[in-house]
C-alpha cells in the first residue's frame, strides 16, 4: 500500500507526458493488491485485475477455475486512487481475448481477417459461466455477443503472392462460438432456459 501510494503521489504531481511515462514503467509490474476468487491476497499486474462491479461479480460468482482478481481498494481510497488504477489498466469490463483483427505479412504469406473475425475470440470465464448459467449471466452474455457478433464465425483470407488477390478460406468458428454451441444459455420471457 505504501509503495502504491508513493507511485500515486508521483503520478499526481506529474504533467501529462510524465504520467504516461510512469504508467508505461509500472503497468507490467505485479504490484496491484487484489483478492482472488478464493479470497486469497495476491499482487498482480494491472491488466489482470478487475474493479469489483456488480456485473463482474455476478459473471464470476463461484468461478475458481479461471484466474480472476479483484482490486482490493482500501476503505480510505480516494477518487485519485481509482483514476490511477484505471490509467494502469485495471478493468471495469470483461477481458476479451482475440478481439483484434488478423494481419500477417511474412515471407510471402499474407493473411487477413474478414470483418474483424478472429478464431481466438473468447470471453474471460465464458466456459465456466456457460456450465453454470444464470439469468443474470445470460443477460450479460447476450449484450456482449451482440457487440461482438462479427467475431463468432467468419473467414480468414490468404494469399502467397502480394500481387495475387486474396482467397477466402472456409468458415471458421471462434473459441467462444465452440463453447456457445455446446450449451443452452438463453432464457425465455418466463426466465426458463431454452
Amino acid at each position: 500500500f505504501e509503495d502504491f501510494q508513493r507511485v500515486l503521489n508521483i503520478w499526481l504531481e506529474s504533467d501529462e507526458y510524465r504520467r504516461r511515462e510512469v504508467i508505461d514503467l509500472i503497468k507490467q509490474s505485479k504490484f496491484m493488491h487484489c483478492k482472488s476468487q478464493e479470497g486469497r491476497n495476491r499482487y498482480e499486474s494491472p491488466n489482470n485485475v478487475y474493479f469489483k462491479t456488480d456485473k463482474l461479480a455476478s459473471w464470476f460468482k463461484s468461478n475458481t477455475t479461471d484466474d480472476i482478481y479483484f482490486l482490493d481498494l482500501p476503505s480510505s481510497s480516494s477518487d485519485a486512487w481509482r483514476k490511477f488504477a484505471e490509467a494502469l489498466g485495471v478493468r471495469y469490463d470483461l477481458r476479451i481475448f482475440g478481439s483484434t483483427e488478423i494481419r500477417v505479412n511474412r515471407n510471402g504469406w499474407y493473411q487477413r481477417s474478414v470483418n474483424g473475425f478472429n478464431p481466438e475470440f473468447n470471453l474471460h470465464g465464458l466456459k465456466f459461466s456457460l456450465n453454470n448459467i444464470t439469468y443474470e449471466r445470460s443477460i450479460l452474455l447476450w449484450s456482449l455477443l451482440l457487440k461482438y457478433v462479427n467475431k463468432l464465425k467468419g473467414h480468414i483470407e490468404s494469399k502467397t503472392n502480394q500481387n495475387y488477390p486474396y482467397k477466402k478460406g472456409e468458415e471458421l468458428k471462434s473459441t467462444a462460438m465452440s463453447y456457445l454451441e455446446k450449451c443452452s444459455w438463453l432464457y425465455d420471457k418466463d426466465q426458463v432456459i431454452i
